[in-house]
């Protein structure tokens, strides 16, 4: 918000599913009140999209969503949610500037973890880890120069890691973007933003 500020605008975070409360609906029902509001935020913040990947899959929809999910142009073929959403991004994006950028996290040591923060941080079925890897080599394949990968240092003793180095990594990527929204207008500080408005 710093950053945008010196162009008199403001930035807006939007997790894609932050807040959806499932608990009195079915698993259809859940899907589709989840999938809705995935796309709806989508929707709003297109052509932006920031995707975060480590070493989890993600959770599939079962297969009698298939109809509810093609009313939004895509094919069900066993994908995870998270996959739908950047299929789901590409078409909405489409005519559009791209400006997603893509997160790809090294992958945690195993064997400094307890089995239960295996079972949180890995996929246990290994259909789930092939799709993994194959979505991570279609997202590298159709966007070059715009999939970057960073380390978390892994705490062996409170099972926790480090996200120091991945926040700069995205506040880096993300004030590129911006920087080049605003290519050719000059960034200016709260001081000179007000004298400017002044002034004119």
């Amino acid at each position: 918000n710093r950053y945008t500020a010196g162009f008199g605008e403001t930035f807006q975070l939007c997790d894609l599913r932050w807040g959806i409360d499932t608990t009195k609906n079915s698993e259809e029902e859940s899907t589709m009140k989840i999938l809705n509001v995935c796309f709806d935020s989508i929707n709003r913040s297109t052509p932006f999209f920031v995707v975060m990947i480590g070493d989890r899959y993600g959770w599939i929809p079962p297969s009698e969503t298939e109809q509810n999910i093609e009313r939004y142009g895509l094919s069900y073929h066993g994908q995870s949610v998270t996959e739908m959403e950047i299929e789901y991004q590409n078409i909405v994006s489409a005519d559009k500037t791209c400006r997603a950028v893509y997160f790809f996290r090294e992958s945690l040591p195993a064997d400094k973890m307890t089995d239960e923060n295996k079972a949180l941080y890995f996929n246990t079925e290994m259909d789930k880890q092939e799709k993994l890897e194959r979505l991570k080599e279609k997202i590298r394949r159709e966007n070059p120069g715009r999939v970057f990968t960073y380390t978390a240092t892994w705490n062996e003793n409170d099972q926790s890691y480090s996200t120091e180095e991945f926040s700069s990594v995205v506040i880096e990527q993300l004030e590129n973007i911006i920087g080049d929204i605003f290519k050719g207008t000059p960034c200016l500080s709260p001081e000179e933003r007000v004298i400017n408005e002044s002034a004119a």
